[in-house]
């Protein structure tokens, strides 16, 4: 991954979320150059404190430009019961904070065959087999002369277990020895919006900071720095 290297603890460990770069020439794009950028989520052992009051936000430049909310669809072959529900929320999280609505409400449903990882025309979510150690990513394909966004993709890993808050108990929900899929999709969803990962310890109770643990629910909310981000770059 660019070179850098990465030692990975067992499964009580952190999340790292790495963002690498590459490059893509396609033949449908015939008079630019389409790259790529994939957010990757890693496991490492360490941990922070963390406040939701830091004003700080890391923005790539790269954006949408379409004046029509952004289409998805789910392929939910692997995905918890609820999980659809769960991303709605993540995306309409940062919907809430914009003077316009930037994701369309109405879900897409993928085909088994569509996934989060190709480059097909669609902004496809899915669960399916990702690198060792890897739990989720975001890749996110934009015109390299412009940097407007042509295309996002969302995978979430098989190999390791979700949930969701099933009976709306939102602080008291509790989750153990799983990821909370409504909370690392609210990350997510701020990549397809090109937010940054963050990695500074006084950030570490915001949604876009570049950790988090098993059980943990806290990113589905935005921080200061989130919400400045957000209306930042889509006022």
């Amino acid at each position: 991954m660019n070179g850098k290297q990465l030692r990975v603890i067992g499964l009580s460990g952190i999340l790292l979320l790495v963002a690498s770069l590459a490059v893509a020439t396609v033949s449908a794009f015939p008079d630019d150059v389409i790259r790529e950028k994939t957010f990757i989520t890693y496991y490492i052992d360490e941990s922070q404190p963390y406040t939701d009051q830091y004003n700080v936000f890391a923005y790539s430049g790269i954006h949408w430009v379409t004046e029509t909310s952004i289409s998805y669809s789910i392929n939910s072959n692997g995905a918890p019961a609820g999980a659809t529900t769960a991303i709605k929320n993540a995306f309409e999280t940062w919907d809430a904070q914009t003077g316009r609505e930037l994701f369309n409400d109405a879900m897409g449903t993928a085909s088994r065959r569509e996934a989060g990882n190709k480059f097909d025309g669609k902004n496809v979510i899915s669960w399916g087999r990702l690198g060792r150690n890897i739990i989720a990513q975001t890749t996110v394909w934009y015109y390299s002369s412009t940097g407007a966004i042509v295309e996002f993709g969302m995978v979430f890993s098989t190999a390791y277990k979700w949930g969701i808050d099933i009976d709306g108990e939102e602080p008291a929900y509790t989750l153990t020895g799983k990821f909370d899929v409504q909370d690392i999709a609210t990350h997510e969803a701020g990549h397809t919006l090109m937010l940054e990962d963050l990695y500074m310890p006084e950030a570490s109770a915001l949604t876009m900071y570049g950790y988090g643990a098993y059980g943990q629910t806290y990113a589905r909310s935005l921080g200061a720095g989130d919400i400045s981000g957000i209306k930042a770059v889509y006022p």
